[in-house]
């Protein structure tokens, strides 16, 4: 399934941290389509004028939102090896909002 905007995506991408190792974008991407069951061509769809896919565009959102986008750092990014990987206040997160991330949440959080 693709959705149009990027919260739904939150959830799942958050979760693939939580086995403590880093994760590159590609990694995250595939296991996030794996969760919605998304299609190939539904992963390829663009809206518009846009450079890169909706699907891909949502989860580079999540993926933001997790680092820093908000002012917080749930997750942080290796620049060495362009790595995410979660931190406490991320598993600590996870642990406040088990079923469901919203960005309010990210922003009093």
């Amino acid at each position: 399934m693709l959705y149009k905007k990027p919260q739904p995506y939150f959830n799942p991408t958050l979760n693939i941290f939580l086995d403590g190792q880093p994760h590159m974008s590609e990694e995250v991407n595939n296991y996030v389509a794996e969760k919605f069951h998304t299609s190939k061509k539904e992963r390829e769809e663009y809206i518009g004028a846009a450079r890169m896919p909706i699907f891909e565009n949502n989860v580079a959102w999540a993926l933001g939102g997790f680092n820093g986008r908000y002012g917080k750092f749930f997750i942080t990014l290796d620049e060495k090896t362009h790595a995410y990987q979660i931190t406490e206040r991320g598993r600590a997160l996870r642990e406040k909002f088990p079923k469901e991330i919203s960005i309010k949440d990210l922003m009093e959080f």
